[in-house]
């Protein structure tokens, strides 16, 4: 079966809180959901969504009444609700990640990962992780497919970071086994998927701003994702995924791992042609 993931970013350039998140659904409910979605933007005028715009009222939106706002915003929810399988979040701060990621020691040769890469190693990892319960562990013939905002982060970056997570040496093997070939771009203004994963983040930015703004904080704490809330169940699982100082330390004690893994790799190498030479 093939998945896929359409990504949003928001805030990664500076900003005491960042987040990276998107939907998971398969091929053929992110089909319907693009034909429900091109007809909603229609019966309202639009030529696409952008939520900076919707929720400024700027661009399209421009004069917007409340019953407006409130009838597209509803509509897309209920659009959603219908067609995509899961919705994640992932949250950094940047305080945490200067202090327990980057300001640390680290291998001298050995690439680190930018904000943006923590949070897309996140994202990727839940998105397999998923696929993976749905199917119970047999996900031989699965294949997640991930879409990006052509224009958001540089695409050469992503395509690194994406290639090292399919060929990390200390990656579960099955779960890098079900990425697909290649990271796919899109343009958001004609693309659905990433106009959903924009106004899903949006409002997820905005609520954990009402939280954790500039002051430092347990980004692992959150009012919006508190079990005893009761959950709607008309509504597609949406999940918040926080990075977390204990993660961000496990992330680069990681890098010393691979780094040997590295060097034991490159030795053997060098005896196994030194044996073929003679």
């Amino acid at each position: 079966m093939i998945w896929t993931v359409y990504l949003d970013e928001t805030d990664t350039h500076g900003a005491p809180v960042m987040a990276l998140g998107g939907f998971l659904s398969t091929a053929k409910k992110w089909k319907e959901f693009d034909k429900d979605w091109i007809g909603l933007l229609s019966a309202h005028n639009l030529e696409y969504s952008h939520a900076q715009e919707l929720v400024n009222r700027r661009g399209q939106f421009k004069g917007w009444s409340y019953r407006q706002w409130n009838e597209f915003v509803f509509g897309a929810r209920a659009i959603m609700n219908r067609h995509l399988g899961v919705g994640f979040v992932s949250i950094l701060r940047d305080d945490d990640y200067i202090s327990h990621y980057k300001a640390l020691p680290k291998p001298r040769k050995w690439p680190q990962d930018t904000k943006y890469g923590v949070l897309f190693r996140a994202c990727v990892s839940f998105s397999l992780s998923i696929v993976d319960y749905e199917h119970k562990g047999k996900t031989r013939k699965e294949v997640v497919n991930l879409v990006l905002e052509n224009g958001g982060v540089k695409p050469g970056y992503a395509r690194q970071i994406y290639g090292r997570f399919k060929n990390d040496p200390l990656a579960d093997k099955d779960f890098a086994a079900m990425l697909g070939p290649v990271l796919g771009f899109a343009d958001k203004k004609e693309s659905p998927g990433c106009q959903a994963a924009d106004l899903m983040l949006m409002g997820a930015i905005r609520q954990e701003r009402t939280e954790h703004g500039v002051q430092p904080s347990d980004i692992e704490r959150s009012s919006f994702a508190d079990p005893k809330k009761p959950i709607n169940m008309e509504d597609v699982a949406t999940f918040r995924i926080p990075t977390t100082k204990e993660v961000l330390r496990s992330l680069r004690e990681n890098m010393f791992v691979q780094e040997a893994a590295r060097r034991d790799w490159a030795h053997q190498q060098l005896i196994a042609s030194r044996s073929r030479h003679g």
